[in-house]
């Protein structure tokens, strides 16, 4: 399924995880 990424969604996919990476350790950390 992740195979078949364009470079966009691709982009967009790692955008959104480094978000939710970001909010999760900024709730652990504030």
């Amino acid at each position: 399924m992740l195979m078949r990424l364009t470079t966009r969604e691709r982009h967009a996919l790692l955008v959104i995880a480094a978000l939710v990476v970001l909010g999760t350790v900024g709730c652990l950390i504030f």
